[in-house]
């Protein structure tokens, strides 16, 4: 068992009058979907805030991005269950909505279709600023250079457009991705952006184009062109992932995959290629220009003339001619391991823009507020509270939040990243505020009501639903004198802040999950066996299901795990699921008097706990 003692972090601080100077509690970078998001949260509780955006309106990335105008995230307007009371539900199907208790301001009043035009979202972002009054707290046209003040535990902004200068005790950066991805090639001059490529077909007509990225935006870009395209040639580091087997919304989504069938299906045009590293570039004497795979041979000055001898050869050469040409040294493309293209596109994702924290200016008195980066500079390294691990009081919102869970969860996305600021939000009041994380007492806590709660959030809840294996709900477990049971119930906690979270207590958590064979680049998603129907065999449960876990006081390590038979619709209120969670609660409830009582004896043993009357150690 490895003790631990709660996270230092719980210790309140306050935004309070004995704080230096400051213009105002809260600084939001970024009027994004996740900047816009934690907005809301503020003014909801009355915080003093101001939110910075360079561009001139909120959502200023979906203005261009995607480039081909439609969103891969969905849209889904019914469900079978409308109104209020049934919004947790609905939200699991709509992934472009952001919190907010106004019924009107939901994404699919915006759209009809599943996948929903850019602009449209445009339109939203606008329309939930105005509805939700935030527009008074924003300030447009304003590119924010962050700094630390030296000495004072504030940070300072300054607008590069205006001069202004703003200081506020916290900083939420919600800048988004926005650096494009630019591994070092040789070549690079020829390459022609996501960012900036032409996206009318018409340009590409009749052309062979090397895409050079095998993602979503990659086959975004070949979808729009293989109507006039002679030959595209998709080119990644790794081999494709596909999202329907990883369960990771950013891999390859169907509605992206048209190039796959015009590879596997029609064949002798469009082709898929993996290169690690990426292929070098070099223009070609002629026209176009020539892509030179890892394997090729070296674009010497022999080769190249040995390819110009080649392209001498008359197009009406003959068989024999060509075997002389090759013979006397002649080479062409392919001899070379080389291919000739009209054009190279790169679309290879993002980085985080670290242009927004400059160097500190010592005659100024700041100092950088840099925040350390992971190992690739996709995203900042964060607590499980979302704050940077070397800049206190710099937190994380939106798609920046997706570093605690890339390639695991949805906190790279809107139907993600809004519950990562929803949570965000909490420990920021618990933290500065001397709040605590909402909860409900369930007193007594008996097996029905417990059971009641878990398996109320597994069929209805949004946060833990989207954020999957990340945002879990807790119970902790407490006794009273008379050997009572008393729960409390807290939602939607990050998964680390929640192992560590009352540490003293036994504590249950319960999250969604897929099962550990049916989520990877290799398995078969449509096996006869994917979908397991009986309750013993639940722990084999491939679609997302509750798992429950049990933590012993002192510990951070899972004392033991239940899994509740997974369901395709995610309806678990049917007796397979009913009768084995309350038979599991019911044991479980039973046993913790003796476990918990052992546990205060061993404690007073050992002289850490305090003594109630009677000299006895007091039951907490």
């Amino acid at each position: 068992m490895r003790s631990v003692r709660w996270l230092p972090a719980l210790l309140v601080l306050t935004l309070s009058a004995c704080d230096p100077s400051h213009d105002f509690s809260y600084c939001i970078v970024g009027a994004g979907p996740g900047g816009v998001q934690s907005a809301y949260y503020l003014h909801a509780r009355g915080a003093d805030f101001v939110v910075f955006e360079r561009g001139p309106g909120p959502g200023t990335f979906f203005k261009p991005y995607p480039r081909h105008r439609t969103l891969i995230s969905i849209n889904k307007r019914f469900t079978g269950k409308g109104g209020a009371a049934n919004d947790q539900f609905n939200m699991r199907h709509d992934w472009n909505s952001l919190l907010s208790d106004n019924q009107t301001l939901r994404f699919g009043r915006y759209s009809s279709k599943y996948f929903a035009p850019a602009g449209d979202m445009v339109r939203y972002m606008e329309d939930f600023v105005q509805g939700t009054g935030l527009a008074p707290h924003v300030r447009y046209n304003s590119s924010a250079a962050i700094r630390r003040k030296a000495g004072t535990g504030l940070f300072e902004i300054t607008v590069a457009e205006s001069g202004e200068v703003t200081t506020c005790r916290v900083v939420i950066s919600a800048g988004g991705l926005w650096k494009p991805h630019r591994p070092g090639m040789v070549g690079e001059e020829l390459v022609e952006e996501y960012q900036s490529m032409p996206v009318e077909p018409a340009g590409f007509t009749n052309q062979t184009v090397a895409i050079l990225g095998n993602g979503n935006s990659a086959l975004e870009t070949a979808n729009a062109l293989y109507n006039v395209t002679r030959q595209i040639h998709v080119i990644g580091r790794r081999p494709m992932r596909f999202s329907w087997q990883t369960h990771y919304v950013g891999d390859v989504r169907a509605v992206n995959s048209d190039h796959i069938d015009r590879y596997l299906l029609v064949g002798g045009t469009d082709t898929v290629m993996e290169m690690n590293p990426l292929p070098s570039l070099v223009k070609d004497p002629t026209r176009g220009i020539i892509l030179i795979p890892p394997w090729g041979s070296k674009p010497t000055a022999a080769n190249m003339e040995a390819l110009a001898a080649w392209k001498r050869l008359s197009p009406a050469a003959s068989l024999a001619d060509k075997i002389k040409a090759y013979h006397d040294g002649a080479r062409n493309y392919k001899d070379l391991g080389w291919m000739r293209v009209d054009r190279v596109l790169r679309c290879l994702g993002w980085r985080f823009d670290e242009t927004m924290f400059p160097d500190g200016d010592p005659e100024r008195g700041t100092e950088t507020a840099m925040p350390e980066l992971d190992a690739i500079g996709k995203y900042p390294v964060q607590t499980s509270t979302f704050e940077s691990v070397n800049q206190q009081g710099l937190y994380f919102s939106g798609t920046t939040t997706h570093g605690r869970d890339f390639r695991k969860s949805s906190g790279g996305f809107i139907h993600g990243f809004r519950y990562n600021a929803r949570a965000l939000d909490k420990w920021l009041q618990v933290r500065y505020h001397k709040e605590k994380w909402p909860s409900e007492l369930l007193s007594p806590l008996r097996p029905m009501l417990l059971a009641d709660r878990i398996l109320g959030s597994a069929n209805n809840g949004d946060g833990i639903y989207q954020m999957f294996g990340v945002l879990v709900d807790v119970v902790t477990i407490t006794m009273r004198s008379d050997g009572q049971l008393i729960g409390r119930h807290y939602k939607e906690m990050p998964r680390e802040l929640a192992e560590k979270f009352s540490v003293n207590s036994y504590r249950i958590t319960m999250d969604l999950r897929y099962g550990q064979n049916f989520t990877g680049p290799t398995f078969d998603v449509f096996s006869l066996h994917r979908v397991t129907n009986s309750p013993p065999d639940s722990h084999l449960s491939n679609f997302l299901h509750p798992v429950v876990q049990l933590f012993e006081p002192g510990s951070t390590e899972v004392v033991e795990s239940f899994h509740i038979l997974e369901d395709l619709r995610t309806d678990f209120t049917q007796s397979i699921h009913l009768r084995p969670t309350i038979a599991h609660f019911k044991t479980l409830l039973k046993r913790l008097p003796s476990l918990i009582q052992a546990h205060l004896t061993q404690k007073a043993g050992n002289g850490t706990c305090n003594s109630g009357a009677g000299g006895k150690c007091a039951v907490q």
